[in-house]
Parts: structure tokens; sequence; C-alpha cells
């Protein structure tokens, strides 16, 4: 019994120690942070600090004075600028278009001045002609004497078929070129009054010497068609 209880207090004195062991290490702890913040800042260091914050303040103060007022402010301030030197910019503009208008004017002036009118008369070619007639039986008048003009390469006979068939006067031909012959003309053919009667044809009043399909006529001629009843002995 005596052993148990003694057991009991040596234990209990254990415990005791212990707890004052950790009481006393952080009551030192404690001790050591309060005598350091209760420590005096040196002169130095704190004349240090004293005058990084004085800087600190000036250069704030610098800033508000070269830039016033809030962002905000200062986009507005930008704006009216903005504003403000649009109308400018857009006077000068006009005034140098409107400048360069009265030069460009200036110089068509004086281009229209320095530069002679040309008298422009129509340039026309000129036609070659030629005049002709037909005449029929007993000096029947199918065609009277009338101007055409020709191209080149014409002929008595493609003069003839292109007024025939301008005014529909009915020809009839037989053969081309050198070989043509006409049968009739306005439906009067050959052999209808007698067996020498037929068409026959003078240029400038001469008897040609070959077929009215490669007789080239030239500006100014006179053709004749005539109906003759004699092989043209009968014709003037």
């Amino acid at each position: 019994m005596r052993n148990w209880f003694t057991s009991m207090f040596v234990c209990f004195l254990l415990l005791t120690g212990c707890g004052n062991v950790h009481n006393e290490d952080y009551i030192a702890r404690e001790h050591v942070t309060d005598s350091v913040s209760d420590q005096p800042q040196s002169p130095v260091l704190k004349e240090t600090l004293d005058s990084t914050v004085s800087d600190k303040e000036n250069s704030e103060s610098e800033e508000m004075k070269d830039h016033p007022g809030s962002e905000e402010e200062q986009n507005n301030q930008k704006q009216e600028n903005q504003k403000t030197e649009l109308p400018k910019e857009q006077a000068d503009t006009s005034s140098t278009s409107s400048s360069n208008n009265k030069e460009q004017s200036k110089d068509s002036k004086v281009t229209k001045q320095d530069t002679p009118t040309e008298n422009k008369t129509p340039t026309t070619v000129k036609k070659d002609y030629v005049t002709l007639s037909i005449t029929g039986k007993d000096g029947e008048t199918i065609f009277a004497k009338t101007t055409v003009p020709i191209d080149e390469g014409d002929t008595v006979l493609s003069v003839l078929m292109k007024i025939a068939k301008e005014k529909g006067i009915p020809v009839s031909v037989r053969g081309r070129n050198a070989n043509a012959y006409i049968e009739a003309i306005n439906n009067l053919f050959e052999f209808d009054h007698g067996p020498m009667s037929g068409w026959v044809f003078r240029v400038n009043n001469q008897v040609p010497t070959k077929s009215a399909g490669i007789y080239n006529v030239v500006n100014e001629d006179e053709i004749r068609w005539v109906y003759t009843e004699n092989l043209g002995e009968d014709v003037e």
C-alpha cells in the first residue's frame, strides 16, 4: 500500500515539473519578443524611413500636378481638343482645295487662250457618176436619162442591173462576163419585132467593141440602152 502511494506521488511530481518547464519556455519567448519591440529605433534608421516617405509624397504630388484630374477627366479633355482641332483641319483642307481649283481653272483658261481655234470643215468623198437612159421601141422612154453613182469596177451591165433592181424594171440576161447578153428589158424581148430586132447599148455615143459584162465605166460616162429593129443601124 505504501509503495502504491509512493509511486503516485512520484508521478505527480514529474507531471508538475514538465508543466513548469513548458510555461517557463513560453514566458521566456514572450519576454524576448517584447524586449525587441520595446527597444528604441536608432536615429539613422528613423531618418531614413522619414526621408523615404517624404520622397514618395513629393513624387505623388508632382504626378498630380503633371496629370491633373481623373482618367475620365483626361479623356474628356482629349475629346474636346479633338473637336476643336477637327474644324480647323477641315477649314485648312477646304482652303487648299479651293486654291487648287482656282489654279486649275486659271491653267485651263491659259490653255484655251493659247490654243488657236481650228476651223474644221467636214471632208467629203467625191463620188463618181455616170448617166443612164433606156429607150424602147419607136423611141418609148422606159427610163429617162438619170445620174447614177458608180463604184470602182462597175460595168455597163452592173449599172443597168442596179437601176433595174431599184426601179423594179424586169431585165432578162443570158450568159455572164464576156458572154453576157441582154435578151429583154421591161418585157420587150429580142425578135419581138423581126429577126433583126433586139437590145444594143452605146457609151458616149460610141459603138462598143466588147460585151456589157466586161465593159468598165468611168466617171461621167453616158450610157444608153436602145431597142433596135435593124441590128442597130436605126440607132443614132
